[in-house]
């Protein structure tokens, strides 16, 4: 059976300083029916021209421009001119190994609808942060519930990378343009439209932390964005999968802390923001810490959040 072509999209903005890597990564996969499709959206240093470099190097690639729109309108672009049977997506400040494509396609080959595969937190030079993820090939094949309750509790998480998808499934799902944490705001819809979906117990995507990247950059009202896209998560959640309320209250949790401890000790400047995630922490880690997530980070945090209350009252509500 001759094997389907994959279409590969990658947002770029500003990123001259990784992009190589992350191509160089992509043109050298095992498996070679793929497409790569770039989208500048709207640099302001090299890396259009490293981007036209590389299409000059490979036919597989093909660069599209457009005016800064965000994250979520950049993907957008890259699948209205995707042309593979199947998409994933790579960030352009990551890479993965020669065999990402290869192994997501092997958990659609058993079956599956979607697949999904482990990923390892580095830094810039690539050095491992925190614990190896160990791998194993194994591919365990979970329901559509399965599936939500296992993203929930963040092992893969809830980013559109490190995933294939069957393109039609973008027929009606979009990312949302101008809002951060675009992905926890389709993902849902992803793995709803889905029967079987394959994970597989191996580390392909390397997933770069960078300090100025959009989600470890400072505070900005932007972010605030984290509360209407996890609420309607919680909705859809409570909706459709009562049971799964602590994985939910595990996933929004996290969400809202990360998000909280970035707005700086100035009260009085975002009095408002403060007061509407500290709220929402103290609603969830309620559930968190009596009902046993089974997420013991997760646990641990909800409970340590009760002292930090204490300690930093000038930060709490």
């Amino acid at each position: 059976m001759a094997e389907k072509l994959v279409s590969i999209i990658v947002p770029v903005y500003n990123l001259e300083k990784y992009i190589d890597k992350c191509v160089d990564s992509l043109v050298n996969q095992t498996y070679e029916n793929i497409e790569i499709v770039l989208i500048d959206d709207g640099s302001s240093d090299a890396s259009n021209n490293k981007l036209k470099q590389w299409s000059l190097k490979d036919r597989r690639i093909a660069v599209y421009e457009q005016n800064n729109g965000g994250m979520g309108s950049a993907r957008n672009m890259g699948l209205e001119n995707a042309n593979g049977e199947y998409i994933t997506f790579v960030d352009g400040d990551d890479y993965v190994t020669n065999t990402y494509i290869y192994d997501l396609y092997q958990g659609i080959q058993v079956g599956s609808d979607i697949s999904m595969i482990k990923r390892q937190l580095v830094d810039e030079d690539g050095i491992i942060i925190g614990k190896k993820i160990p791998s194993s090939l194994k591919i365990d094949i979970l329901t559509e519930k399965e599936t939500m309750e296992t993203i929930l509790y963040q092992n893969p998480d809830t980013e559109v990378w490190g995933k294939m998808f069957p393109k039609e499934y973008f027929a009606e799902v979009k990312f949302p343009i101008g809002k951060y944490y675009e992905d926890m705001a389709i993902m849902y819809r992803l793995i709803e439209k889905s029967k079987r979906v394959s994970y597989i117990d191996v580390v392909g995507y390397f997933y770069v932390q960078r300090q100025n990247s959009i989600i470890n950059r400072s505070f900005s009202l932007n972010k605030m964005d984290i509360v209407e896209i996890g609420e309607e998560l919680s909705t859809y959640i409570h909706r459709k999968y009562p049971d799964l309320e602590i994985a939910v209250a595990n996933r929004l949790f996290a969400a809202y802390s990360n998000v909280w401890l970035q707005i700086p000790m100035n009260k009085e400047r975002y009095i408002k923001e403060n007061e509407i995630l500290w709220n929402l922490i103290k609603k969830y880690r309620k559930k968190v810490i009596l009902n046993k997530s089974k997420n013991a980070k997760a646990r641990i945090g909800a409970s340590v959040s009760i002292l930090g209350c204490l300690l930093y009252t000038s930060r709490c509500v």
